[in-house]
């Protein structure tokens, strides 16, 4: 059943995400000499459009990077088109420029936009100024940031898109994760391994509303996170400052109560549960025994 509705989920999800791009594939007539069909030829491409970019913290332990995801506004045959760039830092000015789009020789044949992953770096809290070069133009802004959040903002331009303005950091100490479940009769179990968190020092977390990348919290203070194709699902999040290896158990214990329905083989729930030090812990793998 959970399979099944993985599946389901996935395979409606990978039709609407490319139904946006056929459509505008479809309604627009593009140049045969600057568009590629079915498959990747390796040539080097106009950029035509503008382009969206999409902040993103990766967690460490050690430390925090700041990324931007960016993508074209421009949808193309191939969804592995690659949006060239130069990136550089210096002092507090970050400057970056988009020049082209990579067609690569092997074409994943599902429409999408170009894209590419810039790495801005550690930053020290502060103001930078934002300098992209796209096309002839030169478009400037401001990122600001803050213990708490990054904050981009962007003189009037239709060729750079900040999808989030606001990026808030996911707080230290804290996990979050999800719980899936096929039936109300796992309700007392899901409760159950919610109530061992708290035994065990997880602490009920309120945090501002908004977008911190990994998650967003909604206008009810409640965490929102992708159900991953399960009829129930409750999301958590918490401070929590103990071991790991207290998770690890928990994590490995519940992910090994099994369903009787069918030969005890089908998990009677799924735990995904990340921390703001970037460990994950699934309960379908079995975890190694962190510290």
């Amino acid at each position: 059943m959970k399979v099944q509705a993985f599946i389901f989920i996935l395979v409606i999800t990978t039709f609407v995400s490319s139904k946006g791009c056929k459509d505008k594939l479809n309604s627009t007539t593009l140049d045969s000499k600057k568009t590629v069909e079915n498959k990747g030829d390796g040539r080097i491409l106009d950029l035509n459009s503008g382009v969206k970019i999409e902040m993103a913290e990766a967690l460490d332990s050690a430390k925090r990077v700041l990324k931007f995801n960016c993508s074209t506004n421009q949808c193309y045959a191939c969804c592995n088109y690659h949006l060239s760039n130069t990136f550089n830092i210096s002092s507090n000015n970050i400057t970056i420029g988009f020049s082209s789009i990579y067609v690569p020789s092997i074409c994943a044949t599902q429409p999408g936009p170009a894209k590419t992953t810039i790495t801005i770096g550690t930053l020290s809290d502060g103001i930078y100024n934002l300098i992209f070069k796209i096309g002839g133009n030169k478009i400037t802004g401001r990122l600001n940031v803050t213990t708490g959040q990054y904050k981009i903002t962007i003189d009037t331009s239709n060729r750079i898109t900040i999808s989030s303005p606001v990026l808030y950091r996911v707080p230290q100490n804290t996990i979050w994760g999800g719980i899936g479940y096929q039936t109300r009769q796992s309700d007392s179990l899901v409760q159950s391994f919610i109530d061992s968190l708290e035994f065990y020092g997880a602490v009920s977390k309120t945090l501002q509303v908004g977008n911190y990348g990994h998650f967003v919290i909604d206008s009810t203070g409640q965490i929102i996170r992708k159900n991953h194709g399960y009829y129930f699902y409750r999301p958590f999040i918490f401070n929590y400052s103990n071991s790991i290896s207290i998770l690890t158990r928990l994590i490995n214990d519940y992910g090994n109560k099994r369903s009787s329905i069918i030969n005890n083989f089908i998990p009677i729930m799924s735990i995904w549960l990340y921390n703001s030090q970037g460990d994950q812990l699934r309960s379908w793998t079995k975890q190694a025994n962190k510290k």
